[in-house]
């Protein structure tokens, strides 16, 4: 049975994994080694060799213009949402509305270890900070050291997005879209994943700019355990994103 702390991290990783792959995936099981200890104040600066490797990552990886889609769309869609790991700082919205409630989960990314998320339904407000092997969880205003790292969380979304390429099926080129006035390549997809333990279900639409080559929204119907969602995420990149400890 998960923990809290559990949970919240995996909310964490499905938060991370939708902004990758666009669809209603499960929560992936993380397993902390210890639980998280009340931080100190003195614990929140970052030492100077991390602050420096913060300063290093802020730069967004300048990806070529994507030329029109041709080939095998499934393989076109798998290297966007590849893509998005090392795309640039970014900063996603987050939304999954179920017939109980919605949960909302906003965040700024500065790959390949920083992230800053917030996570809010009716009755939980989290917030996490991430900086390299520096981690710190806020539940009611109140920061702990986190039990896991950035690098960490997204060695595992990594991992989540292969194994839901084995799991996409009728992927299929839409055609050509403008959203908020840029142009935008759209596929659609179905996925089914763990069907054999009540897993996820999910049919989705997902927008990949086209200059960038990068996902910047997604929309999905889903069912996980008998539960159906609806999840809508924005994805916008911004090369002066930085990620701060908590003060």
């Amino acid at each position: 049975m998960f923990t809290k702390t559990k949970i919240i991290l995996a909310y964490l990783l499905l938060s991370l994994t939708l902004a990758a792959c666009g669809g209603d995936a499960a929560p992936a099981p993380v397993s902390p080694t210890t639980a998280p200890e009340t931080a100190k104040p003195a614990a929140t600066s970052v030492p100077a060799p991390e602050a420096a490797k913060a300063t290093a990552t802020i730069a967004p990886t300048v990806a070529p213009a994507a030329a029109q889609p041709s080939g095998d769309a499934k393989e076109a869609l798998l290297a966007a949402m590849r893509k998005q790991i090392t795309g640039g700082p970014y900063r996603l919205k987050t939304s999954i509305t179920t017939d109980k409630d919605t949960t909302e989960m906003n965040g700024e990314v500065v790959p390949p270890n920083q992230m800053h998320i917030s996570i809010g339904s009716s009755d939980r407000k989290t917030e996490m900070i991430f900086i390299g092997d520096k981690g710190w969880m806020s539940q009611n205003g109140k920061w702990q050291i986190s039990p896991i790292a950035g690098g960490e969380i997204m060695s595992q979304v990594l991992q989540n997005i292969d194994e839901l390429a084995s799991n996409i099926s009728n992927v299929q080129y839409v055609g050509e879209e403008s959203l908020d006035g840029k142009p935008a390549y759209a596929y659609t997809y179905h996925m089914e994943l763990g069907a054999d333990k009540g897993g996820v279900k999910s049919d989705a639409k997902v927008w990949i700019d086209s200059a960038l080559g990068l996902v910047v929204k997604s929309e999905s119907t889903g069912e996980f355990a008998g539960i159906k969602s609806k999840t809508v995420q924005i994805i916008e990149y911004d090369p002066s994103i930085k990620i701060e400890p908590p003060k």
